[in-house]
């Protein structure tokens, strides 16, 4: 493959991010206000919908993985299932935000069900996409240039799609018809963007022995948490990633009961300098990680995030100013949550390859977005449970509580500051561990025979691979 793609590449490569990231984005910031706010489910509702969607995901994701591994077509293995996936996927983000006419039970089954689906065809684009990015070069630096146009689009994607539901929902009088109208609106995004890169990114298609066995989901998985520097990644990423969502999740709900009870918080300003700041670090953190290697990036950005968050707490009622200038601060924290672990997987990929003798892509980006999405999953689940033990107001017919007791405000502020400082910080030490360097890496890829130089990997094969 080659040491370096042409920027036309790069850029339909990260633009085909949009799609996935305009789903998560508007469902990470506006779905729990919308399911409790608008649909009138109780917090026990929505932590039972996010706890079963993450059960699914226990073989969902990896299972996606493997198929992409061993499928054959004249599109790729990979480019096949984002062209399946796309119109599915932006059908179903759009469903996920009508309002049925039926009992709130009813309302709970619905509402279910299509995130279970939603989840599997998000699955079904996002996994082989971000398996294409170690099949499309080998160069250690070129992928974290890869992953800088990836996340910059991806954090555009999220913007974009946020600003437009915040714009039509704030103060709308209507919210169904606020949430109809942005649902719209960003469907058609996914439809365009889904596609994007397809014709322009290259990867590897080998022959595939299909009657050779196939290793079970449970194989699968022993046999990639074996492979120790990618045990070091998921963690890390996993941690990373549950900070920024458990934030995600909880922040609107907190600026319209905390930060602004009686405006309920200005949204969209909020999102444009967390995301802006975010695609600029991205941007800083990608150069600097060429010269300084990744680890030394996420001690530096993640740093900086953790003490960010824990500031929240202090921040008191009428105060929005400092959560957006905490907001620019923190944008660098997302940068590193995307960009590093994401970096490094490849660089594991190729370790597995030479320990094991396959490729095996699908397997690890599956089993990265499965362990990360049921881990997150099964906290934001947990949160929903705590949010209503301590007496969060749902909707009554449409209508949001005005105020929530005292119990429930400093639930929602440790949510956004103490509890994912926390995890950053123990994010530290699962960082520390990793061990592959650019050095280390040019050494997998000497005795792969795919580039010459380097130093020993023995360290990393001694101490248990």
């Amino acid at each position: 493959m080659p040491s370096r793609l042409p920027i036309k590449t790069k850029i339909f490569y990260g633009i085909g991010d949009m799609a996935t990231a305009s789903v998560v984005g508007v469902i990470g910031y506006l779905i729990n206000p919308f399911l409790l706010n608008v649909a009138g489910l109780t917090p026990a509702m929505v932590g039972i919908i996010l706890l079963i969607k993450q059960i699914w995901d226990a073989v969902n994701d990896p299972f996606m993985g493997s198929v992409s591994d061993r499928t054959q077509s004249r599109f790729g293995r990979r480019k096949v299932w984002i062209m399946a996936a796309t119109i599915p996927l932006g059908i179903l983000f759009f469903l996920s935000w009508l309002v049925p006419d039926i009992p709130v039970w009813g309302k709970f089954a619905y509402y279910l069900v299509i995130a279970i689906l939603l989840d599997t065809f998000y699955t079904m684009h996002n996994v082989p996409y971000a398996a294409l990015t170690a099949e499309m070069t080998d160069d250690y630096a070129e992928r974290s240039r890869i992953n800088i146009y990836r996340f910059g689009f991806s954090l555009i994607g999220s913007l974009l799609a946020t600003i437009i539901f915040a714009l039509l929902t704030d103060g709308a009088a209507d919210q169904q018809a606020a949430y109809f109208k942005g649902a719209w609106i960003v469907m058609i995004i996914i439809f365009i963007t889904g596609f994007a890169p397809v014709p322009f990114s290259p990867e590897r298609n080998p022959e595939i022995d299909k009657s050779a066995p196939r290793p079970s989901l449970l194989e699968n998985f022993n046999s990639a948490m074996r492979v120790r520097p990618f045990r070091h990644v998921f963690l890390l990423f996993l941690c990373s990633w549950s900070a920024v969502t458990i934030v995600q999740s909880y922040i609107v709900l907190y600026m319209q009961y905390w930060l602004r009870p009686e405006g309920g918080g200005n949204l969209v300003l909020l999102v444009v300098y967390l995301q802006l700041s975010a695609v600029v670090f991205v941007i800083f953190y990608g150069w600097l990680s060429t010269k300084i290697g990744k680890k030394a990036v996420y001690f530096i950005g993640a740093g900086i995030w953790a003490a960010v968050f824990a500031s929240v707490f202090f921040v008191q009622p009428g105060q929005e100013g400092i959560i957006l200038v905490l907001s620019l601060l923190g944008g660098g924290g997302t940068a590193v949550a995307l960009l590093v672990p994401f970096s490094m997987l490849p660089d594991v990929i190729d370790y597995d390859e030479l320990v094991n003798g396959e490729r095996r892509e699908g397997v690890f980006y599956g089993f990265f977005a499965f362990v990360n999405k049921v881990a997150r999953g099964l906290a934001l689940a947990l949160l929903s449970f705590i949010l209503g033990w301590a007496g969060f107001q749902e909707a009554t017919d449409g209508v949001a509580a005005a105020t929530q007791d005292p119990a429930v405000l400093l639930t929602l502020r440790i949510f956004v500051s103490f509890l994912p400082a926390v995890i950053v910080v123990i994010s530290f030490f699962i960082a520390a561990q990793y061990e592959i360097t650019e050095e280390v890496h040019q050494d997998i890829l000497r005795k792969l025979g795919r580039e010459a130089g380097g130093s020993s990997i023995a360290e990393i094969e001694m101490s248990g691979g």
